[in-house]
């Protein structure tokens, strides 16, 4: 930890708060907001003393007096808005009261004047100034009952998402544009409220989307049927792949680039048992089979020719002397001692026995672009050959398919599990039976294999097969480069856990 961070975190012990991890955000400061959650707060370099000590004030506001998180359900983006609004100037009014001089600093950032122009984000604007700066003259109607209302309504919940409700559906009566995907908390010491909400990911990238950071995301595709779901309520009917009502199976930690370190419990993994899909009669019927069982033989044959270890014996006969055989014999004769000259060596095959899982990307992109249902279809009867070859070689062989809607719902679906032999036709039917659907979080996916395959010996060869696309993504991350690195790192974590990792994706052909 720099200068800087450590200067932060001895400010925010004095007055009143323990830090969590604290790390400096990559874009330009000017143009990002601060982002805290109980794992971390993330702050943008600032080039003003001042603009920091504002910033960390408001970030210990929060962490001692903020609310539980909330729910999104029944607030619409401009009254989310509103309440953060309101919640801001509550905790830093609470704060005020231990640390006076906290209002100075704070005030000196709210720059908007009583006569700017009166859209929606200036009356925001004048709204926050106006709760700050009890001397501030503001003469706007809408602004001025307002302030009077938000302090009777301050330090409860259910008042404060009604006050925001009625406050913005009376903004909406006005007939003034307001725009979720540009709109930005002002001023900018404040945080991007991405922790007052129990999706904090999602309504970080709704409601201030740093233009550093969408600047550098790639453009939007443009929308194909079977293309990744947009965030939806979770739970909502439709919503995405994973069934809300399923139990949480296990909760995955998840690497987070931007402070260096693990998220621990971050990503809820809920199992549910693959439903066959009705009217298919048997798996050979399916056109692409034939197209995956060359695939699948190659992958087996590599996979035999690394388990399987050498082994050397003597031989009477052979083509290579065996240095280490031929000089046992002549000190067996030497000393008198009967001894068959096996002066020669040969190699032979063990016979492999592993551990395979493999996990079919079920997301919406394996389905979409050129040639996507049939390439999901060759993958799918990909994993089906493959998984009958290897069990007829003494493989112990497990498959599964996945997906994610944000970090709460990474849906698997368990087609087939260590120990179990299935027929053919079932798991055909249980493979049809997975659509392409939802998001792809690919470092969950390989830590749940890897808490899969912890249950083979650690003397046995284990391998893990990831059918997919690779394309990591999820609604509720607006940074590629996040899940990039997660990826990365679950990759290393297999590696470190003596676990191979294999890659495989159908080519698409005309």
């Amino acid at each position: 930890m720099d200068a800087g961070l450590r200067r932060l975190g001895l400010l925010a012990r004095l007055l009143g708060a323990q830090a969590p991890h604290l790390a400096w955000l990559d874009a330009d400061g000017a143009r990002t907001l601060s982002h805290l959650d109980p794992q971390a707060w993330l702050f943008p370099r600032d080039a003003e003393a001042s603009a920091q000590l504002a910033r960390l004030a408001h970030a210990v506001a929060h962490r001692r007096f903020g609310l539980a998180p909330q729910a999104r359900s029944g607030l619409h983006a401009l009254q989310r808005a509103l309440f953060g609004l309101i919640e801001d100037a509550r905790v830093e009014q609470l704060l005020a009261r231990d640390f006076p001089g906290l209002r100075a600093v704070w005030a000196a950032q709210h720059r908007v004047s009583s006569d700017a122009a009166p859209g929606v984000e200036v009356l925001l604007q004048r709204l926050a100034r106006a709760l700050a700066d009890p001397e501030f003259d503001e003469r706007h109607p809408w602004v001025h009952a307002a302030r009077g209302r938000v302090k009777e309504a301050w330090g409860d919940a259910r008042a404060m998402r009604a006050l925001a409700s009625r406050m913005g559906h009376e903004l909406g009566q006005m007939r003034l544009g307001f725009d979720a995907r540009e709109f930005r908390v002002r001023p900018s010491y404040r945080d991007d409220h991405a922790c007052l909400w129990d999706s904090p990911a999602e309504q970080a990238r709704e409601l201030c989307l740093p233009a550093a950071a969408a600047q550098a995301s790639p453009p939007p595709e443009p929308a194909v049927p079977g293309a990744d779901a947009a965030p939806r309520e979770p739970g909502e009917r439709g919503a995405g792949p994973a069934d809300a009502r399923a139990p949480v199976a296990c909760t995955l930690p998840e690497w987070d680039w931007r402070i260096r370190c693990h998220r621990p419990q971050w990503c809820a993994v809920r199992e549910q048992r693959a439903a066959a899909a009705p009217g298919l009669a048997r798996a050979g019927a399916a056109p692409s089979t034939a197209h995956a069982r060359a695939p699948a033989a190659m992958l087996l044959r590599r996979w035999e020719a690394q388990a399987r270890p050498w082994r050397w014996r003597a031989r009477t006969e052979g083509d290579r002397p065996e240095p280490r055989a031929m000089l046992d014999w002549l000190l067996a004769r030497a000393g008198a001692a009967p001894a068959e000259p096996r002066l020669f060596r040969a190699s032979e095959r063990g016979r492999a026995r592993g551990y395979l899982l493999v996990l079919l990307d079920c997301s919406a992109s394996s389905g979409s672009g050129p040639g996507g249902t049939e390439r999901f279809a060759r993958a799918r009867a990909t994993a089906l050959a493959l998984l009958l070859q290897a069990r007829a070689h003494g493989w112990s062989c497990a498959l599964a398919g996945f997906s994610s809607d944000t970090r709460h719902h990474v849906g698997v679906w368990r087609v087939q599990d260590f120990g179990e032999r299935s027929d053919p036709p079932e798991l055909a039917a249980r493979l049809e039976g997975l659509r392409a659907q939802g998001s792809t979080r690919l470092g969950a996916a390989l830590r749940y294999g890897a808490l899969r395959l912890r249950e083979a010996p650690s003397a046995s060869a284990r391998r893990l097969l990831l059918i997919s696309d690779a394309q990591a993504r999820d609604v509720d991350v607006h940074d590629p480069r996040y899940l990039r690195a997660d990826l990365r790192r679950a990759g290393r974590e297999l590696a470190a856990a003596g676990i191979a990792l294999d890659w495989y994706w159908p080519s698409y052909v005309k």
